[in-house]
């Protein structure tokens, strides 16, 4: 089976990221080579999100999740055009996530994954 090598890349953020037409991003990001960067990133995070971080037993989990969450925080703020300190959550019914207020361009969905050093965040 041929794949397409453009497939394949993994590109940085344009200025404005929204996607075109027929296009899926998904961002991926190594947490283990943010991991120098946590101090600088933790003061992305809103004041629940550092109380949540507070709550995990171990270190790693809790770089971990302070290192996806601002990275999440980093890449919705590319795409709303606003610093990633300013996104604000809510959360659905089930405890999902959601972006509060939106403005701009229209809604932006997002999703987050992640497994050990390893974080996806494909905004639909």
């Amino acid at each position: 089976m041929e794949t397409d090598s453009r497939a394949q890349e993994w590109r940085q953020p344009r200025a404005s990221p929204w996607p075109t037409r027929g296009e899926v991003h998904v961002w991926r990001v190594d947490l283990a080579r943010l991991g120098a960067l946590v101090a600088e990133r933790a003061g992305v995070l809103s004041l629940d999100e550092r109380e949540r971080a507070a709550l995990f037993r171990f270190e790693k989990d809790r770089l971990r999740f302070t290192l996806s969450r601002a990275a999440l925080r980093t890449l919705l703020g590319l795409y709303l055009e606003s610093s990633p300190g300013s996104v604000r959550f809510t959360q659905n019914r089930f405890g999902k996530p959601l972006l509060a207020g939106q403005t701009g361009r229209g809604p932006l969905h997002f999703n987050a994954s992640h497994s050990k050093e390893m974080a996806l965040y494909p905004p639909t």
